[in-house]
């Protein structure tokens, strides 16, 4: 689990080219994401993943979740802007949460 989370954390800002992007084999994909949030065999997979990302964008301040927020709220956002853009989940899950939290949660100069 660790690794993964690790992975995940590295991923989410490593730099790909726009034309080169189609041909990169990410860990995980948003279609396999959605896949694992829609699914009750899944569920475990996709909360883990989400929180992954979730926590190591709230470390870098790269989101800024309400103090009270709930995992079910951040799973909630992403598989939200996961069914709203199906043609962004063949592309990395990272990219995808990163996304939908930074729409979500975004920082504010008073939130610094």
């Amino acid at each position: 689990m660790q690794l993964r989370a690790l992975a995940v954390a590295a991923g989410l800002f490593w730099a790909v080219p726009a034309d080169t992007q189609a041909a990169v084999s990410y860990l995980e994909t948003g279609k396999m994401l959605y896949a694992d949030c829609s699914t009750s065999m899944g569920r475990t997979a996709c909360i883990s993943y989400v929180m992954g990302v979730t926590d190591a964008l709230s470390m870098m301040r790269a989101i800024c979740t309400p103090e009270h927020s709930t995992a079910r709220q951040a799973i909630d956002v992403v598989v939200k802007y996961l069914r709203v853009h199906p043609e962004q989940r063949p592309l990395s899950a990272a990219m995808q949460v990163r996304g939908a939290l930074q729409e979500a949660f975004p920082c504010t100069e008073q939130a610094h």
